[in-house]
């Protein structure tokens, strides 16, 4: 018996030539079958909602993410040139 049947949604599948599904039967947390409608010990009805795969976690920490997005990144770097030449790009509008 499947464990877990998601459907009545919306599955994007990642996969191009079947990019949707409707229904998501899922068994030890793998997936079984799309579009099916297996007994399962779990039925859970989307109602029309999205589903995604591969977000385990889903959450951003928006003080420390926006603090990183206003640091000039330097890894890699080895040459100061390389340090002056990513300081200019920065200081541009849009950079």
């Amino acid at each position: 018996m499947t464990d877990l049947l998601l459907f009545n949604g919306l599955i994007r599948t990642m996969d191009p030539a079947r990019p949707v599904a409707r229904s998501i039967a899922c068994t030890a947390g793998l997936v079984e079958s799309l579009d099916e409608s297996p007994a399962a010990k779990r039925t859970i009805d989307l109602k029309g909602r999205a589903v995604y795969p591969g977000f385990i976690d889903a959450h951003v920490h928006l003080e420390s993410f926006g603090e990183r997005l206003s640091r000039l990144d330097l890894t890699g770097v080895r040459e100061f040139d390389e340090v002056i030449r990513r300081v200019q790009e920065r200081s541009r509008p849009g950079g």
